[in-house]
Parts: structure tokens; C-alpha cells; sequence
């Protein structure tokens, strides 16, 4: 096991905090299996790994939102359970969540001494001392938005920095930054990493979780590694290399590209893009062929989810698009939706379905033309559409049900229907089986596969290499909006994705361009 003597080894030091033998289930999942960590005061700790490695139950276990079922947490060598994050904070460990949990209609001195508001006699806030404290706070992590400004109304670089300032504000040992550059500009994250560091100056132990490897070098002193659920070691960064982190965070595993077939060179091709920008793209350009099963991969923020919506209409872009031979243009949801093409959105919940409307409804909804007559829904050409999406999605559903009583996986092949009932012959899907069980996955590959078969193509975005493997033998390889790589699964191994898609400088895979010609 790969290990290193870190800061908080120095004799005579406690560390910030320290965790032993740390265990988590649930139900039948080992999420977390006797975890060790300790970070010293002033350390930027690094915690990496996969996607079910364990990162996220480990934060939360240090930010008091899940309770441990086995293992010791010692905050300056004073042991304590965390009950919750009012507790966690209460003993020093502040936690900026990738999800902002700022209240948008207060002002930044609200959300800063949130809960703590300076009082005057009667229980009365004294907005002048509270607006002097958070002046004082903000200055400490250079923020220069006024206290009394609505947080609404800042930049989600801005409010990153409230949220530290809140830490700071309450005068945290330990600070827990999620993604913390996920959402950010450049220069935006080039700021942040500053603060870390002037922060870990003053003693703050920081830990820092990226799928960034450039800033993981630039602002990490250690890194921790997890691999399903169980520590693989620390590492100080002065020792280590970026390949060797990738492999401690794989295991060398090798993915092999799994049961889509290779599209031919000369099928159709049936989505052409060139020069795709948007507030978050920087020209993108690749060709989607008939029946193909194209991943997409990149870690958060990289632009993944914005392809998807750009393509969709949802997103507003420009370049060039062309959808079975006709160009794209003035891209809106209805008019991609007429040249055939649909998304199925990463929350389906909040933005795919109408959760308190029949499943029949949920399906029908993106179709009306085909089924209406003067905005009546036509009980025989609606339920023989009903009857032959059901078909080929091969489910047996009570249509008149609402989205909520299905699985995860039934959820999404609703979505799914909705837009193979409406004739789509371009998919769009965004973590295409997130929250979804073991069987449920199988299902939803299995129709893909079908779907691919019968000459539908689909792009899918995924954070899951296995997932990504197993569908395609090409992946699009984003990273800060920009496409670096058209990469040939079945001559790519996985490490070799990673490093592409985190920032590996020089690294050089074999590649093909996705497009015939650069029209």
C-alpha cells in the first residue's frame, strides 16, 4: 500500500483532525470499510478516487451528515461523534459543499454570520455590528462584495467565497471544499487556490476534493487515495507523479470495451458539428453516426452536461449543426425535438418528468401533434403509440400511474419513451443510469444496445468509466470546455482516459477526429 509521512506526523503536533478505523454501510453496500486519515494543522490534504470510491461518505462522515458505524474522529486530539453538521461546525470542521448552501434572498453579512446574527437588547439584530464583523471576514478571504449586497445577485465565484468566509467566520481548525472550481472560471480558480493557501498559512487544515489533477499538484501539500471504500495511501505530492495517482485510483484494472459494435466508417452519418460554442463550450466539432453508441467523458465542470443541452437546444450555443442531412439553426428544445433529436436530462426527476402526472401523460406530452386533434388527445392513436412504446421499451406499466411509483430505471425508461414515441433518432443522455440499481442498469444497457441496433444513435454522458466501456468503442474527452480528445476505446485503456480528461501535460493517446473533413 503506497503511504507517506505527512505534516501532521511532525513530533510534538496534533493533528487538525484524525480519523481510525472508519466504517460505513448501507444496508448491503460497504461504502466505507476502516478508513484511516489525519491531516495537520495547515496541511492541503488532496482526497481522490473513482466514483464509488468513498469520498463522498467520508466527507460527510466529517461534516456530521452521516453518523459512523465503526471508527474513531479526534478534532485537536479531542475525540467526538459528529450528530450533525451544526455539531461538526461547532467543533471547528467547516464544510463548503459542491451544491452552495447559501440563502440567495439574504444579504452576504446574513449568510455569513448565518444564525449567529449580532443581537441587541430584545433579541434584535444589529445590523450595523453585523454588517462591521462580515466587512472584517469578507477582507480576510479577499472578497471585496459589499456586506449588505443579496447573495442572489452574486457570481458563483463570489459565493464561493461567502461560503469560506462563513468558515473563517467562525474561526474553523478544518476546512472540507467539495469541487470547489467545478463551477468557476479560470481566473475565478486560480483566486480560490490562492485563498487555500493563504488560508493553510494562518494553521487551517484543508481537505480538497477535485477531479482536477493540475490544481491537485498546484495546491495540494498530500493526497489520499480511496479505492471501493477502502484507503489505498497517502501520498505526499513532492513524491509522487500524476500516472502514479491514476493508478492508485484504478488498481490497474483493465476496462475493455464491452458489447456495442464499431459503427463502419461509411455509415451515414447523422449529427455533424463544427465549431460548437456556448458560455461554457469553446468550439467544439465531431460527427455522430447512424446507430452509434458515442460516451462522452470529462470530470465535473468540464463541459459535459453543456454539449448535451447546446446540442438539445436547451442550452443557448453557436456553430454549426446538422441534423440527417438539414441544418440545425436557431437551436430551441421544439425545434431540435422536430429534427429528432432529445435529451434525456441527469436529475429526470426535477427536469425530465412531471412527476404528478400519469406515466401516460409523461410519454404523450412530447408527441401531441401526432396524437391530437384541436388539442384533444385521441384515445385510438394515443393508446396504439402507448401500446408500441411499451413494446419496444418491453414493460408492462399501469399508464395511468404517476412516475413516482417506478424504479430509478423505469423513471428513466419513461423519458426514453417519451422521445422514441415522438420518432427521435438522436439521443441525448446525461448520466443515463444515475441512480439506478444493478438490474435496472442492465436493462437500460440493453435497450441502448437494442435501440443502437435498430439504427438509433446516442451520445451519453457519464462519470463512470465501466459504464463507459461498456457502451462504446468511441468517447468524446472533455475538459474546461474544450474537446482534447476523439478517443478509440478499444486502443485506450482506462488510466490513459483519466489522464486525459484530468490534465496530464504531454500526454499523447491515439485519437481519431470523429469527422471526415473540416467543413
Amino acid at each position: 500500500m503506497p503511504t507517506s509521512m505527512s505534516a501532521s506526523s511532525a513530533p510534538g503536533t496534533l493533528p487538525a483532525i484524525s480519523v481510525r478505523g472508519a466504517s460505513k454501510a448501507y444496508g448491503s453496500l460497504q461504502a466505507l470499510r476502516d478508513v484511516d486519515l489525519e491531516v495537520a494543522p495547515g496541511e492541503v490534504r488532496a482526497l481522490l478516487g473513482l466514483n464509488g470510491a468513498g469520498k463522498s461518505t467520508l466527507v460527510k462522515m466529517l461534516s456530521g451528515v452521516v453518523v459512523p458505524d465503526a471508527g474513531v474522529i479526534r478534532v485537536a486530539g479531542a475525540e467526538t461523534v459528529f450528530r450533525s453538521p451544526h455539531h461538526a461546525m461547532g467543533c471547528g470542521v467547516a464544510t463548503v459543499h459542491q451544491e452552495l448552501s447559501l440563502v440567495p434572498g439574504l444579504s452576504v453579512a446574513d449568510n455569513v454570520f448565518l444564525g449567529r446574527w449580532p443581537t441587541r437588547p430584545g433579541s434584535v439584530v444589529d445590523r450595523r455590528a453585523l454588517q462591521d464583523a462580515a466587512k472584517q471576514v469578507l477582507e480576510r478571504v479577499h472578497c471585496s462584495v459589499a456586506p449588505a449586497t443579496r447573495t442572489g445577485k452574486l457570481s458563483i465565484g463570489q459565493q464561493q467565497l461567502v461560503e469560506i468566509a462563513r468558515a473563517v467566520g467562525r474561526e474553523s481548525r478544518v476546512l472540507i471544499l467539495d469541487e470547489p472550481t467545478s463551477s468557476l472560471s479560470a481566473q475565478e480558480a486560480d483566486d480560490l487556490i490562492a485563498l487555500v493557501k493563504r488560508l493553510a498559512a494562518t494553521g487551517v487544515a484543508v481537505i480538497y476534493i477535485s477531479h482536477r489533477m493540475d490544481e491537485i499538484h498546484c495546491v495540494a501539500d498530500s493526497a489520499t487515495v480511496l479505492r471501493d471504500g477502502q484507503l489505498v495511501g497517502t501520498v505526499a505530492m513532492a513524491e509522487t507523479t500524476s500516472r502514479a495517482l491514476f493508478g492508485m485510483m484504478t488498481g490497474h484494472r483493465q476496462l475493455e470495451p464491452g458489447e456495442a459494435p464499431a459503427r463502419p466508417v461509411d455509415s451515414p452519418v447523422v449529427l455533424k458539428v463544427r465549431g460548437l460554442r456556448s458560455d461554457a463550450l469553446r468550439g467544439i466539432s465531431f460527427d455522430l453516426r447512424e446507430g452509434e453508441l458515442l460516451g462522452v467523458a470529462g470530470v465535473l465542470g468540464s463541459g459535459r452536461t453543456s454539449l448535451l443541452e447546446a446540442l438539445a437546444g436547451a442550452r443557448p450555443s453557436t456553430g454549426a449543426v446538422t441534423v440527417n442531412g438539414v441544418s440545425a439553426e436557431r437551436r430551441t428544445v421544439g425545434r431540435m425535438r422536430r429534427h429528432g433529436v432529445g435529451l434525456a436530462p441527469e436529475n429526470r426527476r426535477t427536469h425530465g418528468l412531471a412527476m404528478s402526472l400519469p406515466i401516460r401523460s409523461n410519454i404523450l406530452m412530447g408527441c401531441l401533434p401526432l396524437v391530437s386533434r384541436a388539442g384533444v388527445v385521441s384515445s385510438g392513436s394515443g393508446g396504439r403509440l402507448l401500446r408500441q412504446t411499451m413494446e419496444r421499451l418491453r414493460v408492462h406499466w399501469r399508464l395511468n400511474d404517476p412516475p413516482s411509483t417506478l424504479s430509478g430505471g423505469n423513471q428513466q425508461r419513461v423519458v426514453l419513451g417519451r422521445w422514441l414515441a415522438n420518432g427521435a433518432t438522436v439521443l441525448l443522455l446525461d448520466e443515463p443510469t444515475r441512480g439506478v440499481d444493478i438490474r435496472g442498469k442492465r436493462e437500460i444497457y440493453d435497450l441502448l444496445l437494442e435501440l443502437s441496433a435498430s439504427g438509433v444513435s446516442t451520445i451519453f454522458a457519464t462519470s463512470e468509466f465501466e459504464e463507459l466501456y461498456r457502451l462504446a468503442t468511441r468517447s468524446l474527452v472533455l475538459r474546461h470546455g474544450e474537446l482534447v480528445g476523439d478517443v478509440d476505446l478499444r486502443d485506450t485503456g482506462e488510466e490513459q482516459l483519466m489522464m486525459l480528461a484530468m490534465g496530464e501535460e504531454g500526454l499523447s493517446l491515439p485519437t481519431r477526429t470523429g469527422t471526415d473533413n473540416e467543413d
